[in-house]
């Protein structure tokens, strides 16, 4: 058979899979009383990576040939983001922006291959970008060491918290009053 790859599972293996029936042979005396085995057997648990599998067909006669079928098991599972902040909010400078805090420290996250501190973190825009008043959005993505990423929103208030300054007023006005 034709190399195969298959996905690994939530604890990063995955079971070799049966070869033998896409396996053809043929022998000049033992018609139809060949023995077919491989190893490792089918649903053997595999770690992520490159192995071998050995098929091997023997002959009434005790003759045997063998093949290997390559078998790559790769991590095709996306990180789960477990916790983030749902949202934040800050307040507007002088100039009526925000500041994007560094949300990165409150991501919990998990994946089944990749160890959590191996995971890559990344949010958009970056800590210490300057927003604008109002509802922004804050991507958090999170991509394991095969490549899979999750991605997770956290919605960013920009409030405007500063009085206003009163820069003048008018003079003391003086009026007269009236027969009233």
């Amino acid at each position: 058979p034709a190399a195969k790859t298959i996905s690994a599972d939530a604890n990063g293996q995955a079971a070799v899979p049966n070869v033998l029936a896409d396996v053809v042979a043929t022998d000049n005396c033992s018609q139809g009383q060949l023995v077919m085995t491989q190893s490792p057997l089918a649903g053997t648990l595999v770690g992520i990576g490159d192995s071998v599998i050995t098929v091997r067909v023997a002959d009434a006669a005790g003759n045997s040939a063998t093949a290997n079928v390559p078998l790559r098991v790769v991590d095709t599972t996306p990180p789960t983001i477990l916790s983030a902040p749902v949202s934040l909010t800050v307040p507007a400078d002088s100039g009526c922006q925000g500041t994007v805090p560094n949300v990165l420290g409150d991501v919990v996250a998990r994946d089944n291959c990749t160890p959590p501190y191996q995971l890559v973190m990344t949010q958009s825009p970056a800590a210490g970008t300057l927003v604008g008043l109002g509802q922004n959005t804050i991507a958090v993505t999170v991509t394991d060491a095969a490549g899979n990423s999750s991605s997770r929103n956290v919605t960013l208030t920009v409030v405007d918290t500063t009085a206003p300054v009163i820069v003048g007023v008018p003079a003391a006005i003086t009026l007269s009053a009236g027969v009233n």
